[in-house]
C-alpha cells in the first residue's frame, strides 16, 4: 500500500500467477483509514479486484494495518485463485 499526499493510494498484491494494482483515494479520520478504489476497479467483467472500502485499516506506529480480511482479488472464473 502507497498512500500518497494527494488523498491517492496504489494497492498492489499477489497470490500466485495472480497480480493486481488497485488505485483510488483516502481518507483519515482519528486513526483509521478508509480507501475507496476508482471506478475501474468496480464491478469489472473478467477480473476481481479487492474491493478496499469494505474494510477499515488502522493507523499504526510503523504503517496501517486492516482490520479485517482484505480479499486479494483475482480472476472471475468458478472463484479460481480467489483467495482471502
Amino acid at each position: 500500500m502507497i498512500l500518497l499526499t494527494d488523498n491517492r493510494f496504489i494497492y498492489k498484491t499477489g497470490v500466485g500467477g495472480c497480480q493486481v494494482k488497485v488505485t483510488g483515494t483516502w481518507t483519515s479520520n482519528k486513526g483509521r483509514l478508509n480507501f475507496r478504489n476508482d471506478d475501474e476497479f468496480l464491478n469489472h467483467s473478467t477480473i476481481f479486484y479487492p474491493n478496499l472500502s469494505l474494510v477499515t485499516w488502522t493507523v499504526k506506529k510503523f504503517g496501517i494495518k486492516p482490520e479485517g480480511t482484505v480479499d486479494s482479488g483475482c480472476l472471475k472464473d468458478d472463484k479460481l485463485h480467489r483467495k482471502k
